[in-house]
């Protein structure tokens, strides 16, 4: 057995595997045979020169194959006892072998680890971003959930987040910042108003005892949208009236950001005497400014200021009038 040669032979008689060592103890006393005759060992041939290591039989063969499956047990049963242990062996022994050999009626099960299985996979985890990738405008904000898959028995998972290059108004931060493997986290990723735009990296890490992994995640800032709005103007920028007679002006709104609403006008700083109207009174683009003065409108100049709103926005411009 374990691989020695097929002619092999100990107190001089020769063998083939499975079958029973003619010096081996045998009857109900004992619970379990394993493989003891013709194993290579880990006894060099000479001790001066290492090139190989020598066949052997015993007992010192036999129990290292028996301590060796005890400890895969254990592995998947930590918590057995001895008495557990021993009964799973006999339980999980097989009869076959050439049982023909066997000096008497009592055939000792052969140790067998096959349905033992594969120990259960170290503690540790995976990490990931989905999604991997977030175009952020300025002063706005992105997220992305960080998994975690747990393998075998992973505990907490310690999570940071760090941006590349850093110092730019980008920012990263995780709610939690710790998890149970298996569990998720969420990554919001913020753009300051001034914050350059192009291509950042978000590098988020994982640790759990001695286990590190990471993920990465591609952001892309972008210019912030440009905001509803409106600018108001009015030309010519001033203008001279006898006491009695009347002028006008034009008012012009240019829109911004896809602005579109109707802006309402109103007047301020008028003369004594003298009256102002808009036509149209709201507008989206241009509207006419008359203001006419009166036979007693004092004399001089006045400025006259004009108002522009739709819901919160609100400009002014102002215009000059000389009154003769």
């Amino acid at each position: 057995g374990g691989g020695a040669p097929s002619t092999c032979s100990s107190f001089s008689s020769a063998d083939v595997d499975d079958t029973f060592a003619d010096f081996s103890n045998y009857g109900s006393a004992v619970d379990l045979i394993a493989p003891g005759k013709c194993i290579y060992s880990t006894y060099p041939t000479t001790l001066n020169n290492l090139s190989g290591y020598v066949v052997l039989s015993g007992t010192s063969m036999a129990t290292p194959h028996v301590a060796g499956a005890i400890a895969l047990y254990k592995v998947s049963h930590p918590a057995a006892t001895p008495a557990e242990v021993q009964s799973a062996l006999r339980a999980t022994g097989t009869l076959d072998w050439f049982t023909n050999t066997d000096p008497d009626g009592i055939h000792e099960p052969l140790l067998n680890v096959s349905s033992f299985g594969a120990p259960p996979a170290s503690a540790d985890f995976t990490i990931n971003a989905t999604p991997n990738a977030l175009n952020v405008p300025q002063a706005g904000s992105g997220s992305s959930t960080i998994g975690t898959t747990a393998v075998g028995s992973a505990g907490t998972v310690n999570l940071t987040a760090a941006v590349s290059p850093s110092g730019t108004g980008v920012a990263a931060s995780l709610s939690p910042s710790s998890v149970a493997a298996g569990s998720s986290s969420t990554l919001t990723v913020t753009s300051s108003a001034t914050a350059s735009t192009g291509s950042y990296t978000v590098t988020v890490g994982g640790t759990e005892g001695l286990h590190a992994h990471s993920t990465t995640l591609a952001v892309t800032v972008t210019a912030a949208p440009a905001t509803a709005d409106f600018t108001l103007s009015a030309a010519p920028s001033s203008r001279s009236a006898r006491r009695g007679t009347s002028t006008s002006y034009t008012v012009s709104i240019t829109p911004s950001g896809g602005f579109a609403d109707l802006v309402g006008l109103r007047l301020s700083g008028l003369p004594s005497g003298a009256i102002g109207s808009f036509s149209p009174p709201s507008t989206t683009s241009t509207s006419t400014l008359s203001v006419g003065t009166a036979l007693t409108t004092p004399k001089g100049t006045y400025t006259l200021t004009i108002t522009g709103s739709s819901a919160s926005l609100t400009h002014t411009t102002s215009v000059s009038l000389k009154v003769r």
